[in-house]
């Protein structure tokens, strides 16, 4: 079974009261740089590249990348700006694609970066994690040991996935997404797991849904001991 996303390869005209401005996909760990909004106001839209947008189920797009466009193009009252829609970008693919172009990233946003993936995927290598972010690999180590007191050393044993994912959703419910993979809030709404199962193709969606139908069922099951003494408040 090959799992395909869809994806649009061609820009498309999105109105502005449809980008969001997700948090969750900001690169940048100060966020918007005003210089740089100003700048863009003073040049010429029409010169501006597309953004890259990710869909939601109520019609609105969040900005994977593009933070400063969309912000020079409200401040300008322009109606609608050019998007590359794809369905599976997130918080890496917004790193990505502030590396490539644009306003360099920061050494802190590098490093925010390097110690996301680092708790991502315990396997990559220092100089793996030093490509994807434009680092050298001695300051991904340094980076880690900031974020880890043990100085990494935890790196050596992967943490077991279904404890990785259960705290990120923990961390999600009572925190806000973040930058987690999550984002459904705590009235548990299914919106971002169906956003999940239509990026695949037509004929791949229902083994998709059959699987988290029995992730769904396991931790029902598992969390039901939990909750009959009043633990759901």
């Amino acid at each position: 079974m090959t799992l395909i996303p869809n994806r649009a390869t061609e820009a498309v005209l999105i109105p502005l009261g449809h980008l969001r401005a997700n948090a969750a996909f900001q690169p940048r760990v100060d966020g918007l740089k005003e210089s740089h909004v100003r700048l863009l106001m003073a040049s010429d839209p029409a010169t501006w590249p597309p953004l890259l947008v990710t869909p939601n189920a109520d019609g609105t797009f969040d900005i994977i990348e593009g933070f400063h466009r969309k912000e020079a193009g409200t401040r300008l009252g322009l109606a609608a700006l050019p998007c590359l829609v794809d369905p599976t970008a997130g918080y890496p693919e917004a790193v990505a694609a502030n590396l490539a172009h644009g306003l360099p990233l920061s050494l802190p946003d590098r490093k925010a970066f390097a110690q996301w993936l680092a708790e991502e995927d315990p396997d990559l290598s220092l100089r793996e994690i030093g490509r994807r972010c434009g680092l050298h690999h001695e300051t991904v180590k340094r980076a880690l040991e900031e974020a880890e007191p043990t100085g990494g050393q935890n790196r050596q044993a992967p943490p077991d996935p279904i404890a990785r994912l259960v705290g990120n959703v923990e961390r999600t419910y009572h925190m806000g997404s973040g930058r987690s993979m999550f984002g459904f809030g705590k009235a548990g709404s299914p919106a971002p797991f169906r956003k999940a199962i239509d990026a695949y193709a037509d004929e791949d969606r229902p083994a998709v849904a059959q699987a988290l139908e029995a992730f769904g069922r396991a931790c029902l099951e598992a969390a039901q001991p939990y909750l009959e003494d009043g633990g759901r408040a």
